[in-house]
């Protein structure tokens, strides 16, 4: 596989997780929630008018709980309003707030900034002004590269820490791969022993100094893992170029 596909993909590994956990931590807000309020979004803008719960129901990958409570929390935290339909009373309208657009250019402006300067350089390569629909789509195809790791009974951290290993394409140290974490986003032992128990990697003492501990990907797996790679690099492209991304 191509060096810069596999760094591609990395990135946007890396990148959505930084995103999630800025949301989460400074915000309290999760990228389902924010999918839920594009959804809205969308919506309003090309029906101008709110969307009903049902409707919402039918057409977002979510549970009818899930739907309620994420309304719940996007409405407290004044990111929609609920008003009853002037046809049926018995029937709410959701709408996104007057402001949603202020409020988003803020919520994205803070969030960059904070990726930027805990997580990445100020230079940060692939990069896009961050908007709600560019975190989406790319959230969205990540998920269905999430699918195509559980194939292969990894997680996107451990799809994450693979590549690494893949891209670096030799036998590296232990300590050399915990700098792969992105300042503890990724969990880099429990992640590398996970990898050791499925089968992907093996751990060996460095011949030069036994101290030290050194991590290659298994051989007989170098294929399989290679194919894995380009199969979700293949659905991260297929899932931009339908939106748009590329």
């Amino acid at each position: 596989m191509e060096k810069r596909k596999l760094e591609l993909l990395l990135f946007y590994l890396i990148y959505i997780k930084a995103i999630s956990e800025v949301l989460k931590y400074s915000r309290n807000l999760t990228l389902e929630q924010l999918k839920l309020l594009n959804e809205i979004i969308i919506y309003n803008e090309t029906h101008e008018r709110g969307v009903y719960i049902e409707d919402l129901i039918k057409t977002m990958h979510m549970s009818k709980r899930n739907i309620r409570y994420y309304l719940e929390h996007l409405y407290h935290l004044n990111w929609i309003i609920k008003v009853r339909d002037d046809a049926d009373q018995r029937r709410l309208l959701i709408l996104p707030t007057d402001l949603y657009h202020k409020k988003l250019d803020i919520l994205f402006i803070e969030v960059e900034e904070v990726i930027k300067l805990k997580y990445f350089s100020p230079n940060l390569k692939h990069h896009h002004s961050l908007k709600l629909s560019y975190v989406i789509i790319i959230y969205s195809a990540l998920n269905q590269v999430e699918q195509i790791a559980q194939q292969f009974n990894l997680t996107l951290d451990e799809l994450f820490v693979l590549g690494k290993l893949i891209y670096y394409h030799d036998t590296i140290s232990l300590k050399s791969v915990c700098d792969f974490s992105h300042h503890c986003l990724i969990g880099i032992p429990n992640t590398i022993n996970h990898l050791s128990q499925k089968g992907y990697i093996t751990k060996c003492r460095n011949n030069k100094d036994e101290r030290l501990v050194n991590i290659k990907i298994v051989e007989s797996r170098t294929y399989e893992t290679e194919t894995l790679f380009i199969q979700c690099y293949n659905k991260l492209q297929m899932e931009m170029k339908i939106n748009d991304l590329i």
